[in-house]
């Protein structure tokens, strides 16, 4: 009979690679199997006719814990996005800026008409002080938290829903106090970066630190018990432990059960010889905006970025990359996607944007779930991904590290 493995780790996305290499350092003999044919799970990505594109749209918060510690930002060479927003609003750009960071922009912000002078004042103090988020119940969301917090209609319409959704991947802001907890600190204490080559860049070097032939592909696992791992093929490798780290749906299906209910999203792709903001910004969809309506007044266009702008490296010279993203469900449901975002790109921008070449639309149906799961598994098992939790990639790396000192401690 073979010899056992230390542990087999069942998925080869972020919470699993940071499981391997926590264990792989430290000696320990580690197989990962994944069933699909690359590793990065959800963060990948894909180089088309020489555009950079992410597997969905995806930042990096460079003030997440687990990430600054467990990354080498320097080798990732890191792009920012500049500190703030444009916003779509009344038929024109408005501007948003982080006061601290651009206080010249932010002193200018006061009087558009994204909100109130008051709700931007509270805006900087929630960015000065993120712990106030802290003192609000597990049960309260993310909606009630910032009506309590003083934000009036205007700024939750304008910016904080077509923002804080696009990042929940749901518009009606019901995700709970924790994870706006999370992203905000993150948000508010460092930048939003992307690497130079993609977000896929992530994983890639996760997986570098391992040693050749820990990662076998295409071995899609059927089941898993104490000490076995059953192959699709009928195979089985043993292991003194294991830990799932699929994705969520994969991973209820290995625990036994029901398929959680997940966010969905759309990212839309589009090459043009012209920036439609020569900056690295984020632009948001704040006209009119109200759930099921198909994303605001005018089309469902939930942010939009050109990520060439980010960082040169997502499209050839003489191109530039329009990044659009979509959340509304009527939206993401409808047969004529595309149509509608070109629609709005052309209210927005003109009748140029009816040139823009369509490259790509990542339809992801599964891409973060309504709540964590909830497990119970047999001894020798464990579970890893941000599924169990705030489901971010720093939480994705959190779970993975976790994962590695329960194998360590059983």
């Amino acid at each position: 009979m073979n010899q056992a493995w230390d542990c087999v780790v069942v998925g080869a996305g972020v919470a699993g690679l940071a499981c391997a290499r926590s264990l792989s350092r430290i000696g320990r003999r580690v197989l990962v199997l994944e069933g699909s044919g690359r590793i990065g799970g959800r963060v990948a990505t894909d180089r088309v006719d020489g555009f950079q594109l992410d597997r969905g749209f995806q930042v990096l918060l460079a003030a997440y814990p687990t990430a600054r510690a467990e990354l080498d930002y320097k080798a990732l060479r890191l792009k920012p996005f500049y500190p703030g927003a444009l916003v779509r609003v009344n038929g024109r750009f408005e501007r948003v800026a982080d006061p601290l960071l651009r206080p010249a922009d932010g002193l200018r912000s006061l009087t558009n008409s994204i909100g109130s002078a008051g709700d931007k004042l509270r805006v900087a103090r929630l960015r000065l002080q993120p712990a106030r988020l802290a003192r609000y119940p597990d049960s309260c969301s993310t909606l009630e938290a910032l009506r309590q917090e003083g934000f009036g209609d205007v700024l939750l319409q304008r910016f904080f829903r077509p923002f804080l959704g696009g990042v929940f991947l749901e518009n009606e802001l019901a995700t709970g106090v924790r994870k706006l907890e999370s992203v905000w600190r993150a948000f508010s204490g460092g930048p939003t970066v992307l690497p130079e080559r993609g977000m896929g860049a992530i994983p890639e070097q996760l997986a570098e630190d391992l040693p050749g032939g820990t990662v076998r592909l295409h071995a899609r696992v059927q089941s898993v018990e104490s000490g076995r791992v059953v192959l699709e093929d009928g195979s089985s490798v043993l292991a003194k432990a294991v830990v799932l780290a699929s994705g969520p749906r994969e991973l209820a299906r290995l625990a036994g059960l029901p398929a959680p209910a997940m966010h969905a999203t759309a990212a839309l792709y589009f090459a043009c010889s012209t920036p439609p903001h020569r900056e690295p910004i984020l632009v948001l969809n704040g006209e009119g905006f109200r759930t099921g309506d198909g994303g605001g007044r005018g089309g469902p266009i939930q942010t939009l970025v050109c990520l060439s702008q980010v960082s040169r490296s997502y499209a050839p010279a003489g191109s530039e990359l329009v990044s659009v993203s979509v959340v509304d469900r009527e939206a993401l449901a409808a047969g004529d996607l595309e149509w509608r975002v070109r629609t709005q790109l052309m209210q927005w921008y003109g009748a140029g944007a009816a040139n823009w070449r369509h490259l790509r639309t990542d339809r992801i149906a599964h891409a973060l779930p309504l709540a964590p799961l909830q497990l119970g598994l047999p001894a020798g098992v464990h579970a890893a991904g941000d599924a169990l939790g705030l489901a971010s990639l720093d939480g994705a790396l959190q779970s993975g590290l976790a994962a590695a000192r329960s194998v360590l401690a059983s």
